[in-house]
């Protein structure tokens, strides 16, 4: 993971851009959209997929990149 461009100004982080990893990961035989934000925070988020194709994929970031935009 890359770390986001980040100035100190008087102190405090800003962060001028959100890098995201985003994939498919299996755990038996489940799907789960798997997204890693590679900022300072380093979180991660799973959601289940019905089916690893592109549709599918494709339909929850977009359902989910609307959630996280407004956040």
């Amino acid at each position: 993971l890359c770390q986001p461009n980040i100035k100190n100004v008087y102190q405090s982080l800003i962060v001028s851009e959100i890098r995201l990893t985003i994939g498919v990961t299996r755990v038996d035989k489940d799907n789960f959209l798997t997204v890693v934000e590679g900022g300072p925070s380093r979180f991660a988020v799973w959601r289940a997929l019905n089916s690893e194709t592109e549709d599918e994929v494709c339909q929850q970031i977009e359902k989910y990149s609307v959630k996280w935009d407004n956040q």
